[in-house]
Formats: structure tokens, C-alpha cells, sequence
């Protein structure tokens, strides 16, 4: 025996199956007392939130429901075409081929600027070197946005606004790279900005740098030995760091020309061959280390 209201309050559907111990049959029971057996034709209306109409009536078709009234209204973050919203909503219990409503998004509302993503900066054409930041505008509100540069992904999508992320030049050749940005808003949609071409301008030369004084084989002794060197660069040296035996003797030279004075009684007074060297770096990082100078300590 199946109890049942002509058309039961389904939506209002409780949680519970169990047994009428009286008819000794499954029952579900809804909030308004009324009942049915598990056996009756019902369904739940299916999320078709954000699926095109034909995708949601064929999902509608499958749970055994049917499409009622379709309705518009614009939408800041379904895409136009996709479903809105379910009458009644998603999840809720109905016979099978009950009419269910459907409202479909006709796109922004007016006067809304489209969802779009741009490079905001670096500028289009710009040199760069090192490492620089990546930001984007957008139009409308986005749940996130990935960047690409040569259509390879940029570290992870930034989700929080501003929208940027943190770019190291290094990693790429230099010469001609595009950057670009795919914005995502909560619904799914994606945009994808024009292309922003730049070019990366790393110094990559490294230094050059010997040491002249003292000379290969010379002796030295005494608390005031002048070990000089010359160095150059193609944008410039910003330090020369002397090596003895491959240990920094005194503080970096920063400015030509490039000097330290060597106390050879220091560090109980060695004495013997010792090497000599020196380490030149300039701006960008780069770094070359001189040819060993062997001298002969009394």
C-alpha cells in the first residue's frame, strides 16, 4: 500500500527509510506526514548550474524530469547561455516528469565592461633583466588568474588580487618573450588577454680578472704585501675578492684599483708556497675567478 499525497510536499523530503512495522513495507516519510513508498516514480532535480540549456535538459531527461519555463536574466558570473538557477532548486525530490523551470543567463548586465584581463605591466616592448614583477588588470571581478610567458605557465594562479606573480629573467634566453594572462571568474569562464612581447636584456658576460702583483714565483714576507689585480666587464665590476689559498684575505675591493694588503705573519706566520687569487663579480652575478698566482712565503 503506497500513502501519498496527490502531489506531496517533496522538496520538504526528511531524511528517513524505514520500516512501517505495522504494513511491514519500506516507507519514506515526508515533513508534512505524508509518505511513499521508495518505489514511487520520484527524482532530484540535477545540478545543471552553469551547463548550456540543451546540456541541462538533457541532464533533466536522464534523472526522468521534464523541462518546464525557461526564463533570462543577466548574470555577473555565468557566462551568457548557461543556467542560472533550477525551479525548484537543485536537489529537490519531484515525480518523475514534473516541469522543471530553468534561468538561463543573457550575459552582463547593461552597461557592465566585459570580463577581460590585460598585462599591466611590464609594457609592451619593455627591456628587462633580473627578476620583475608580472601584474594584470581585469574588467570584472576574477576568482583567479595564471600567467604565461611563451605560453608556458608562470608559477601558480594567483587568486587573490591585485592579480601578479614574480618573474626571473635568468630562466629564459635573452631576445624577444611574450607574456600574457588567463583570467577565471567564480563560474569557470575563462578570458585570455592579448599577447604582451618584451624583451630580456641579462647581462651574461662574466668578468675578466688576473692578479699582477706579486708575480707568479715570487718570495714575499713582512706584514704589508700588496697583492693588486686588474679587472674588467662589459657593464662593470662591482667587486674583486682576493684568495689566499682560496680563503678571502681582507674585505672586497669595490673600487680600482683593486688592491688588499697581506700580512703574511698572520695566521701563525706560514710560511712555503702559497696560492694567490682573485674573484671579480659584476652587477648581473656573474663571476670568474682568476688564474692561481704561486708564491713563496719566508
Amino acid at each position: 500500500v503506497t500513502v501519498a499525497h496527490a502531489r506531496p510536499a517533496l522538496a520538504n523530503l526528511i531524511t528517513h527509510n524505514g520500516s512501517d512495522t505495522l504494513l511491514n513495507i519500506e516507507v519514506l516519510q515526508f515533513a508534512d506526514g505524508s509518505v511513499v513508498a521508495p518505489g514511487a516514480a520520484v527524482a532530484a532535480v540535477p545540478n545543471v548550474i552553469n551547463l548550456t540549456q540543451a546540456q541541462a535538459t538533457t541532464q533533466l531527461t536522464t534523472a526522468r524530469l521534464a523541462l518546464g519555463t525557461v526564463t533570462t536574466a543577466s548574470s555577473t558570473s555565468i557566462p551568457a547561455g548557461r543556467v542560472i538557477s533550477t525551479d525548484p532548486v537543485v536537489g529537490t525530490f519531484e515525480f518523475f516528469q514534473f516541469a522543471v523551470n530553468l534561468v538561463v543567463s543573457s550575459g552582463l548586465p547593461p552597461g557592465t565592461p566585459p570580463p577581460s584581463v590585460s598585462i599591466a605591466s611590464p609594457a609592451v616592448g619593455a627591456n628587462l633583466t633580473g627578476t620583475v614583477n608580472v601584474t594584470a588588470s581585469v574588467a570584472s571581478p576574477m576568482a583567479g588568474v595564471q600567467f604565461f610567458v611563451d605560453g608556458n605557465s608562470l608559477g601558480a594562479e594567483d587568486t587573490t588580487a591585485p592579480f601578479s606573480v614574480s618573474w626571473n629573467t635568468t630562466t629564459v634566453e635573452n631576445g624577444l618573450h611574450i607574456l600574457s594572462a588567463q583570467a577565471r571568474n567564480a563560474a569557470g569562464a575563462t578570458f585570455v588577454s592579448f599577447d604582451t612581447p618584451v624583451n630580456v636584456t641579462n647581462d651574461r658576460t662574466p668578468p675578466t680578472v688576473s692578479i699582477t702583483s706579486p708575480g707568479n714565483g715570487g718570495i714575499v714576507t713582512g706584514s704589508k704585501v700588496t697583492v693588486s689585480a686588474t679587472a674588467a666587464d662589459n657593464v662593470g665590476v662591482v667587486g674583486v675578492q682576493f684568495l689566499l689559498n682560496g680563503t678571502p684575505i681582507g674585505a672586497e675591493a669595490t673600487t680600482a684599483p683593486y688592491t688588499v694588503r697581506w700580512n703574511t705573519n698572520q695566521r701563525g706566520g706560514i710560511t712555503g708556497s702559497q696560492a694567490l687569487s682573485a674573484r671579480a663579480r659584476d652587477a648581473a652575478g656573474n663571476v670568474t675567478t682568476s688564474a692561481v698566482v704561486n708564491v713563496v712565503v719566508q
